[in-house]
């Protein structure tokens, strides 16, 4: 069975890549798209997804006006270069973890690793 993974992230082509990037490493995730936090909290399974990968930047606002409503479930965090500060923050809420956006978007090869080092937070829920 499939973890449902919710990604919240503005950027289309940043969206895609993620997409695609987790389709190439076999990773097994059912990945649902919303680019922006109306659009998030209007899911009715907002509270049941595995994990939140969500952008720090979003077009309504940023990452952090999300956080009560996904505080209980394993938030990653992307980020831009120059944005550590909002890492160093998501980690001390209680994100799981962050990752920094890169050009080559060489940040994407890092999912399958993540996903594996923090093992049963991205494991899908008994029902």
């Amino acid at each position: 069975m499939p973890a449902l993974i919710l990604l919240i992230e503005s950027d289309p082509v940043q969206a895609a890549a993620i997409m695609r990037a987790a389709a190439d490493q076999g990773l097994a995730w059912q990945l649902t798209h919303v680019p922006t936090l109306a659009q998030a909290r209007r899911l009715p399974g907002l509270g049941k997804a595995d994990a939140v990968l969500v952008s720090y930047q979003l077009r309504d606002g940023v990452a952090f006006d999300l956080w009560p409503e996904v505080a209980e479930q394993a938030v990653l965090l992307t980020i831009d270069h120059g944005e550590e500060w909002a890492a160093a923050r998501a980690l001390q809420c209680g994100y799981a973890d962050y990752l920094v956006k890169d050009a080559g978007q060489a940040y994407l090869h890092t999912l399958a690793r993540g996903s594996r080092r923090r093992g049963t937070r991205y494991r899908p829920r008994a029902s």
